[in-house]
């Protein structure tokens, strides 16, 4: 027998090995599922087909307009602009608007909104007539909380930084919605805004995108950012005119965008998230082309990527591709003569116009149509229909996350014309928020719909999948009858030969006409899980948390992952789908016990089984007893982990692990607790606990024991090993791969809680050997109270290095005291001195180091505490590429896997030889993966310190590459503002950061920002308050790094008073010589002052003396003889050019 047909292990059937999911078994004649309250005849319905439902007339939202755009937020209201060709009271073009929501039928934004004109000042030559929109209309775009609209206006001239531009791009702003807008002012030039603008970037760096390809002979795209302006441009392809574009955003932040290359060409490039300059070409991926005629491109679940096109140049054929994955299948099986999709919330939405008269034109299908593909996976539902006519040009259109939306598009063939507009998809009010301000609409949803393929009622949804409900009576009363598959909050009932299923709205019962039969079966990408077969009367739920449908267990054997549900499956509703709690049998070889489980099904993407977890908390087995049973699946890499507690006879008990991946033993691991005290080794001394454990891949063999001295408390219930006063616990592992690893670690505990030292050795065949230990007191009250030493040894090919490091924790709040490292390249040391402050604990410790390179004359003294010039890079992160390192103290690491051929699927080995699913730890391990860079990352909160291995499962691909990384200490910045002393006020910091991070400091007023001159480490700022804006001042420091801002705080407020500009006093004017004197008393702080005297002959002479200065010295001519007739004018002037009153004075001999 070969290695690959050797029967499954005995230990993986036993804690529930993987199979694939059971098939159903053949229909047993006679069996039918009634729920309780189910009373009605269920006789066949004679059924009349109904007529197909014209589609609403469409909105009218303008009689003349052009180019409309329409974008819709979370709650479906949609936001349409278009051009008002010539609407202005000068000629210029105006911006029409509209805010529609969701099953309105008129806008209900303000009046003042619904045109908004571009105000400009013109010079010569210029005029409103000259403010024309160049580009394809106005451009609307939700940027997070804002909506921001984009106009391109030429030939008009508008000023931009250091020039003028006859072709500039402004923007709209509104922070309600579309109540009120700011703005109208230049933010871009260098392109014209003619494609659909996306949104992009993060939350803090958000970003409006526009690609063209019908000017300037190529393809071009622009990042505009909004609060700057914006010159650059991005050539995304060359040598192009009249190319087809598109952008769509990515879940990440970045972008995709399509473009016409030649003709039946086109190409899709993509920017990564973060790029760091997006205006930039070399940012962008290489072009990758596909053959077609009008492209679209979208973006489904998790970034995929989805494009569509016709195979000739006027009509044709839609295919739907996925970029990189071949393929989908056509988007419409006719000839259409457009068709575009967009992509939001992960699903997918297409539009497509059907012009009638083509070769396989079907009568009466003529107009506007829609279809969404509720799962993103390019492959679409039934269709909508929005017009009756093919009278639909220049067509915008977008979908809300629940696939409601809206369209709009121009009613002629030629220039400008009446602007409409329809809803299409969800037409229920969204249970997400729209835009501040904006009142969500209530939908057109009713308690039972009369829809041709929907019947709502409650929070519950039955949709048939193709044609219509048929129509028929049931006792005098109307019913909806389905002779085809329908769906009912996500579970698919597909009627079985000619049965008929009939839905009763007046009585709320589903049921199989006569004798059919039906299948009941959850979908699921892994195959559909069938939960019954058979004959149905059932009397819905309509609220939430009530049972849908209820079925018998018993009467049909339905199995998850290989084990049997028992008892029975009552579908409960959970919003628009379902939750279903079951009772599954676990192996015989545990006795007639269960465990709990629960599916969710979703109606646009049915079961997501990523995971199954059991649990029995006590199975009596005699003579043993088996408590604490946990067994859990999870799909990435086909995976089961169970474990357990065994109470044995006379008081012992034993705990297991098992851990199975791919049908493949991963790891076994037991521990043996005697019964307490334990095994008697030395008077009061006892042995406690022994474990032994082995892994494969690659192989490893672990054991450990525990020691207690002084035994106090016996454990609550097995699988623990009790109190004792001093505690000892140890375990060694050996790892059998390359390299070869051999682990060791140690704790010492008082009480069994309060752990005073630990130890840990680890030698490799990677070229070292290393040894850490730790002596502390009050460990489990870490961090309110703590003391305690860490010592580490390195000696490898990275060289010799010894380090030590004391900490202490108190009140919350842990600080280093002192560190000192002695290697082959130097030694050093850095402490922390208590310094008295006003603010709690009442003390502040300042950081300084000293280092000295072996070499040296003398050593190095700084602030701060940077060992890295005599610390060995090597010994903080050795062994070999699958290995990383985590350092003392640090509150998380976060891991960056990557493989060849696809995502790595791994466990981590910690330092004490545990091996951890990372999905499994889902409290303190987060890991998410990434399909196009074939990488994984893995966030441990908490890690443990020391060496980490990551181990690949069985079937994975090769791991490459292993990077770990740990958060930068968070800067510490003590800094204050003194009061104001002759108008002045200073600013005393210090920053505790590390080395290459740096503060400064920005003075916030209501009318902008002042950066104040200084900064650094620390030191002190004087600086003057701005007199000229009164009220509430913001001193904000700004912690920067590499000229980059990581960090801002406020450290001072205070209140700038009004500068007053009061009345000079005592003003008095004598002869010095051949000078005349004038003193007087100033009219307030910091205020300059005007001197004017007037001569006896009527001559004037005038001086101004800035702040502070109160005596002027002017030449005192001959004419000052009769001094009665000379007089001195002084008035105060503020800094904003303000005079106060007139203080006069005389010359006196």
């Amino acid at each position: 027998m070969t290695p690959r047909s050797r029967p499954p292990l005995r230990l993986a059937v036993a804690i529930g090995a993987t199979v694939l999911l059971a098939a159903p078994a053949p229909a047993l004649a006679g069996r039918t599922a009634t729920s309780p309250g189910f009373d009605g005849p269920t006789k066949r319905i004679r059924t009349t087909a109904p007529a197909t439902p014209a589609p609403a007339p469409p909105l009218t939202l303008a009689e003349n307009g052009d180019h409309p755009h329409a974008v819709v937020d979370g709650a479906g209201t949609a936001y349409v602009t278009w051009t008002a060709p010539g609407a202005g009271p000068g000629g210029e073009d105006g911006i029409g608007f509209c805010r529609i929501p969701r099953a309105a039928t008129a806008c209900d934004n303000p009046p003042a909104t619904r045109l908004l004109i571009p105000q400009k000042p013109y010079g010569p030559g210029d005029g409103p007539s000259a403010n024309l929109e160049l580009s394809r209309g106005a451009l609307p775009v939700i940027l997070g909380q804002q909506l921001a609209i984009l106009s391109t206006r030429y030939p008009t001239r508008y000023a931009i930084p250091g020039d003028e531009s006859d072709t500039t791009t402004i923007l709209y702003v509104s922070d309600d919605g579309g109540t009120s807008f700011t703005g109208g002012s230049p933010t871009a030039t260098g392109l014209v805004a003619d494609g659909e603008a996306v949104a992009f970037g993060s939350e803090g760096a958000p970003r409006i995108g526009v690609l063209v390809g019908e000017r300037n002979s190529g393809v071009d795209f622009q990042a505009i950012a909004p609060g700057s302006f914006t010159t650059g441009v991005a050539r995304l392809a060359d040598g192009i005119d009249g190319a087809e574009t598109q952008l769509t955003p990515l879940p990440d932040g970045g972008l995709a965008a399509v473009f016409g290359t030649g003709p039946g060409t086109f190409g899709v490039r993509r920017l990564p998230a973060g790029a760091a300059n997006p205006n930039d070409a070399g940012g962008w991926s290489p072009t990758e082309s596909f053959r077609g005629y009008d492209p679209s491109i979208a973006a489904g679940p998790g970034g995929a990527l989805y494009v569509t096109s016709r195979e000739y140049s006027d009509v044709g054929t839609y295919r739907v591709q996925r970029v990189g994955g071949g393929s989908v299948g056509a988007l419409h099986p006719r000839t259409l003569a457009s068709a575009a999709i967009q992509g939001g919330g992960g699903a997918l939405t297409a539009a497509y116009l059907d012009p009638g008269g083509t070769r396989d034109a079907v009568k009466g299908h003529v107009g506007l149509s829609v279809r969404r593909s509720a799962a993103g996976d390019g492959r679409f539902g039934a269709e909508e229909r929005i017009t009756t006519t093919a009278d639909v040009h220049e067509l915008s259109f977008q979908a809300a996350p629940d696939g409601g939306g809206f369209a709009a598009w121009r009613s002629s063939t030629a220039g400008a014309g009446p602007i409409r507009g329809h809803f299409l998809g969800r037409r229920g009010r969204s249970a997400l928020p729209g835009l501040p301000t904006t009142a969500p609409g209530a939908g057109s949803d009713v308690p039972v719909s009369s829809s041709c393929r929907t019947r709502r009622f409650g929070k519950v949804t039955l949709t048939v999948e193709s044609g219509c409900f048929l129509g028929g009576k049931r006792d005098g009363r109307s019913v909806a009858v389905a002779e085809g598959p329908l769906t009912l909050n996500g579970l698919r009932i597909t009627p079985l030969g000619t049965t008929q299923l009939v839905f009763d709205p007046s009585d709320r019962e589903l049921y199989t006409a006569g004798n059919g039969s039906v299948r009941v079966e959850i979908p699921s990408s892994s195959g559909p899980i069938v939960l019954w077969q058979g004959g149905l009367r059932q009397k819905l739920g309509s609220g939430s948390g009530q049972r849908l449908l209820n079925f018998d267990g018993a009467a049909y054997r339905v199995t998850v992952k290989g084990l049997p549900v028992v008892g029975a499956i009552e579908p409960l509703i959970d919003g628009d789908g379902v939750r279903i709690p079951l009772a599954l049998a676990l192996p015989t070889v545990l006795g007639d016990v269960t465990g709990q489980a629960t599916l969710r099904v979703s109606p646009d993407s049915g079961l997501d089984l990523q995971s199954l977890d059991l649990r029995a908390p006590s199975i009596v087995v005699p003579p043993i007893e088996i408590s604490d049973l946990r067994l859990s699946w999870r799909a990435d890499g086909d995976r089961w982990q169970g474990g357990a507690t065994v109470a044995l006879p006379g008081g012992a008990s034993l705990t297991t692990e098992v851990v199975v991946a791919g049908r493949e033993l991963v790891s076994v691991r037991a521990s043996y607790f005697p019964t307490f005290p334990g095994i008697a080794v030395y008077p009061q001394v006892f042995l406690h606990r022994v474990d032994a454990g082995v892994g494969f891949g690659p192989l490893r063999i672990s054991g450990g024991a525990g020691v207690g001295a002084f035994p106090l408390v016996p454990p609550s219930h097995g699988g623990q090993s009790g109190t004792y006063l001093v505690d000892l616990n140890g375990s060694l592992t050996a790892v059998f791969g390359d390299p070869f690893v051999l682990r060791a670690t140690g704790d010492l505990s008082i009480l069994s809680k309060l752990d005073v030292a630990n130890a840990l050795f680890e030698f490799s065949t990677a070229g070292y050997a290393r040894f850490e230990g730790r002596l502390g007191a009050f460990e489990a009250t870490r961090p309110w109270a703590y003391l305690g030493v860490k010592t580490s040894l390195y000696v490898g090919t990275a060289g010799i290095q010894g380090k030590a490091a004391g900490e202490a924790c108190g009140l919350g709040k842990c600080v280093t005291l002192a560190e000192i490292v002695a290697s082959q390249k130097g030694m050093g040391g850095c402490g922390k001195i208590p310094l008295p402050t006003w603010d709690p604990p009442f003390v502040e410790l300042a950081t300084g180091s000293v280092t000295y390179e072996w070499g040296d004359v003398l050593p190095e003294f700084d602030s701060g505490c940077d060992l890295s010039n005599v610390t060995i890079a090597g010994a903080r992160q050795a062994g070999a590429p699958r290995r990383f390192a985590v350092p003392a103290g640090a509150k998380r690491v976060t891991v960056n896997l990557r493989a060849d051929g696809g995502v790595p699927a791994v466990d981590l080995v910690d330092p004490a030889g545990r091996t951890i699913a990372p999905e499994a730890d889902g409290d303190r391990i987060a890991t998410g993966a990434s399909e196009p860079t074939r990488s994984r990352v893995i966030v441990i909160g908490d890690p443990a310190a020391g060496s980490w291995q990551v181990v690949a499962r069985a079937g994975s691909p090769a791991v490459t590459r292993v990077r770990a990384s740990v958060p930068a200490r968070a800067p510490k910045l003590r800094a204050s503002v003194s009061r104001a002393r002759s108008g002045s006020r200073t600013i005393r910091y210090r920053l505790d950061a590390v080395p290459d991070e740096t503060v400064s400091f920005v003075e916030r007023t209501t009318k902008g920002a002042i950066p104040l001159r200084g900064g650094g480490r620390r030191g002190a700022i004087r600086f003057r308050p701005n007199p000229l804006v009164p009220g509430r001042h913001v001193i904000e420091a700004q912690i920067s790094q590499g000229g980059i801002v990581k960090h801002t705080r406020v450290v001072g407020r205070f209140v700038q008073p009004r500068l007053r500009v009061g009345t000079p006093r005592q003003v008095r004017a004598r002869r010095r010589g051949s000078r005349l004197e004038v003193r007087f008393r100033s009219g307030g702080a910091g205020l300059r002052h005007v001197v004017l005297v007037r001569y006896g002959d009527g001559a004037r002479t005038a001086t101004v003396l800035p702040a502070g200065r109160t005596v002027a010295r002017l030449r005192a001519p001959r004419r000052t003889a009769r001094p009665r007739r000379t007089t001195v004018t002084v008035r105060a002037i503020s800094p904003a050019g303000r005079y106060g009153r007139a203080a006069r004075g005389a010359l006196r001999r």
